[in-house]
């Protein structure tokens, strides 16, 4: 791939899941991520290659985030790896309720919500929680955006959701349709006809 331009970038594939980094060969380290919804630049950085965004495209131009990025590759920040936990926690909802739907927020709220540590590096690590593990990946890539963590320990982490204990019996089936307590009740009987999730 040649040098990155503002023309290169406009033309840049974007996924429909997950998310493509492309490197800019002219600047090592460098590149732009491109997800289903945005583009952003980024730069990586230090001996364990941390990744940093530096801003989402076209908000700030090539130019401005390849400055950026010589800034930190010659100046790269220190590791903060003693913030609080709840501090970061309070901060990442706080960041996360300005532009991600309540229903997003309020599930990352409920996942983090159990959780009992100090500091981010006293975060277990052996959690098995697949709400728990798909929240802390997302955590821990904001935590690192912002240099408050130099890695995430949720990173190659698989979500495994297990089968269910038990199905629920006609009967209950039953009792919860003739169940009245709106709106939930309402809710309730559209997830069961429709054999959705409550998310």
């Amino acid at each position: 791939m040649s040098a990155l331009t503002e023309l290169t970038i406009r033309s840049l594939h974007c996924p429909a899941v997950g998310s493509v980094k492309y490197f800019d060969p002219s600047l090592p380290g460098f590149g732009v991520r491109c997800s289903a919804r945005s583009k952003s630049f980024f730069v990586q950085f230090g001996a364990e290659r941390r990744l940093k965004t530096l801003g989402k495209w076209p908000q700030i131009s090539l130019l401005e985030a390849r400055q950026s990025a010589k800034q930190l590759l010659v100046n790269p920040p220190l590791i903060i790896t003693k913030v609080s936990f709840d501090d970061a926690r309070s901060a990442f909802l706080e960041e996360s309720a300005t532009r991600l739907r309540a229903s997003t927020v309020d599930r990352y709220r409920y996942s983090l919500k159990p959780i009992s540590a100090k500091t981010l590096d006293g975060v277990p690590k052996n959690l098995t929680d697949p709400h728990q593990i798909a929240t802390l990946k997302v955590f821990f890539n904001w935590c690192m955006d912002r240099d408050l963590a130099d890695r995430n320990p949720y990173h190659r982490r698989k979500v495994i959701v297990r089968e269910r204990d038990r199905v629920l019996t006609d009967d209950e089936v039953a009792r919860l349709m003739a169940y009245e307590h709106r709106p939930y009740s309402d809710i309730v009987r559209l997830l069961c006809l429709t054999g959705q999730r409550r998310s």
